[in-house]
């Protein structure tokens, strides 16, 4: 009787997933598709205003997409500030190694000023704004006069 043979499985930390120069060539090309493709996409006086990320389940790759999609418009020159929206459970903070506190969640509740929650220069052209501490209401929050401005 032949004996399946199966892989070994190997864990991935999260800040594996985020592209450095020791990426794969391929992983690079592919999200500079990702970015040359919304690039042309979008009319040229609207380029840049936002661009939204949201899947209907977890684990899908929003947050590795999110970040490594924001590392790609940077390396053309574009500044950009990533904000992480996962109030339930944010992940951009982890995967970047950056502290939590003063985040989106801070700032709309008036705990942290805006400007010194930001996260400057994470890469070269990106910033960052850390989802913060998990409010009791995160989808209350999000609809609030305050986030839209």
């Amino acid at each position: 009787m032949n004996k399946l043979k199966t892989k070994k499985t190997t864990t991935v930390r999260p800040e594996q997933l985020i592209l450095n120069r020791n990426s794969d060539f391929i992983v690079v090309e592919a999200y500079k598709s990702i970015r040359t493709n919304i690039m042309y996409s979008i009319p040229g006086k609207e380029k840049g205003k936002v661009i939204v990320l949201t899947s209907a389940s977890a684990s899908e790759g929003k947050t590795t997409t999110s970040i490594n999609l924001a590392i790609t418009m940077a390396q053309v020159n574009a500044r950009v500030l990533l904000i992480d929206c996962d109030l339930r459970k944010p992940k951009v903070h982890r995967y970047l190694k950056l502290d939590k506190k003063d985040g989106i969640s801070n700032v709309l509740c008036g705990f942290a000023d805006l400007n010194k929650a930001i996260k400057q220069n994470v890469r070269e052209h990106l910033d960052v704004l850390t989802a913060g501490d998990t409010p009791p209401n995160p989808a209350e929050l999000l609809q609030t006069e305050a986030f839209e401005r």
